[in-house]
């Protein structure tokens, strides 16, 4: 369960912080994962794999819709989803920024 937690978070992170590997600010994906792990001196990727841990532990136990099991996986979801993105933009801030390419612009010939 634990192993599941941690693939479905690193493919999430990897969803929302893809654009520093596409541009080539980051060599692979495992480099990416590494400077966000290097990064993290607050636990906060610790945290976050906590929430899809339970989210995943309740889920598995969810029969049906009215069951507690059910509204704990969907409250531990949300959270999740939540922390996310809060904490992967405080990280974001302290990794290498994206590189940017500059725009082509073309010019008319007739002055504008």
């Amino acid at each position: 369960m634990l192993d599941k937690a941690k693939s479905e978070l690193q493919t999430d992170i990897l969803e929302k912080l893809g654009t520093y590997v596409t541009d080539g600010t980051y060599a692979s994906e495992t480099a990416l994962l590494d400077a966000l792990h290097d990064a993290d001196d607050e636990s906060l990727l610790v945290n976050i794999l906590t929430y899809k841990f339970l989210e995943l532990w309740f889920q598995q136990d969810a029969t049906n819709v009215d069951s507690m099991a059910y509204q704990k996986a969907g409250n531990y979801y949300r959270k999740y989803v939540h922390y996310l993105q809060i904490n992967l933009q405080r990280l974001a801030g302290s990794l290498s920024t994206p590189k940017t390419f500059p725009r082509f612009r073309m010019r008319s010939s007739y002055g504008y």
